[in-house]
Parts: structure tokens; C-alpha cells; sequence
């Protein structure tokens, strides 16, 4: 296993830890008809199956068009299911597979920053704050070293395979075609 697979399978399990661990937790207590703890476990699997459908998403090796409202539905069901910012995702139409793909990465790696909104367009994540440092870094094209980086690092070999370049900057991640014209 290359260290990128070993470090998203890292990433992978500390993202599913929380509800898995939540359910089984609830599970053992027995809950009965305890609405509280009934509505814990079904927001716990909510969130996990979120996340693995965005995951899967990503990772899918897909290159035919993808509608703009399948990319809005999924990181919308993901935000919601974490608690995370509201989205902005206004565009329409179709988005190349990999851009597609790649703006979902992007997405996900933008929550980082803890902005109140997470606007999105085709091939573009407006940050409010700066990306930190070890991430910015990873999708200009060093190696991930840690499962935080994980993302990042897949977000720019699937870049770098597609012929894609994601750029880093203060306000925005942005994928471009070739080295320099955006999409």
C-alpha cells in the first residue's frame, strides 16, 4: 500500500470513529423509545453515509459530465450532517467529471478554515481565511505527510492525472486547465 492510501484509510477511519462510535455507544445503552437518543443514532448514520457517499464521489474515477445540483446535494447533505457552514453552490448545468470531483475535494479541504459560508462555483471554493500552511502546501504538489493532508494530496494526483492544476491563493482554491487558464 503507497502512503497515500495508507494515509486516507487513516483519514477515512477518524472520520467514521465519531459516529460509529456514537451508535455503538447507544446501541449498548439499550434506547428503547428515547427519542433523544433513537434521533443520536440516526443522525450519526446520516453523517456516515454522507460522508462515504462524498468520499466515493471523489474518489470515482469518472470523467463524463456531472450535474451541478449532484455536486450541491452532496457536500449540502455533508455540511449539514457535521454541523458545518452553510453552502453557496448557485451554479447550473454540467461540470467536467474531473472538475467535478475535484471542486467536491476542494470543498471539503475549504471547511477547514471554518468559514460561516462556503460559496462554490465550477472549479472554484472561496476561502474566507487563509488554507493552513500544510494543506496550501500539499496541493501545490508535495507529498501528504498526515491524514489531514490525505485530501489534499489525493485532490492534486487526481488533478495532475486529469491535466488539472489547482491553485492556491488568500481568497480562493481554484483548478485550472493546464498551468495557467481557469476554467
Amino acid at each position: 500500500m503507497n502512503g497515500l492510501a495508507a494515509l486516507l484509510i487513516r483519514r477515512l477511519t477518524h472520520d467514521f470513529a465519531g459516529p460509529v462510535g456514537a451508535m455503538t455507544t447507544v446501541l449498548e445503552l439499550g434506547p428503547g423509545d428515547d427519542p433523544e437518543l433513537l434521533s443520536l443514532v440516526a443522525d450519526s448514520a446520516t453523517g456516515l453515509a454522507a460522508t462515504l457517499k462524498l468520499y466515493r464521489f471523489i474518489a470515482t474515477p469518472e470523467d463524463g459530465p456531472v450535474a451541478s445540483a449532484t455536486v450541491r446535494a452532496l457536500l449540502a447533505d455533508w455540511l449539514t450532517a457535521r454541523g458545518g457552514p452553510a453552502l453557496d453552490l448557485s451554479d447550473t448545468g454540467e461540470w467536467p467529471g474531473p472538475v467535478a470531483r475535484l471542486t467536491a475535494a476542494l470543498a471539503m479541504i475549504a471547511t477547514d478554515v471554518r468559514a460561516p459560508t462556503l460559496t462554490v462555483t465550477m472549479g472554484r471554493v472561496v476561502l474566507s481565511a487563509p488554507l493552513a500552511d500544510e494543506l496550501a502546501r500539499v496541493l501545490g504538489g508535495e507529498p501528504a505527510a498526515t491524514p489531514r493532508e490525505a485530501l489534499a494530496g489525493l485532490a492534486a494526483s487526481e488533478a495532475a492525472a486529469a491535466g488539472l492544476t489547482i491553485g492556491v491563493a488568500a481568497d480562493a482554491l481554484t483548478v485550472y486547465q493546464g498551468s495557467a487558464l481557469p476554467l
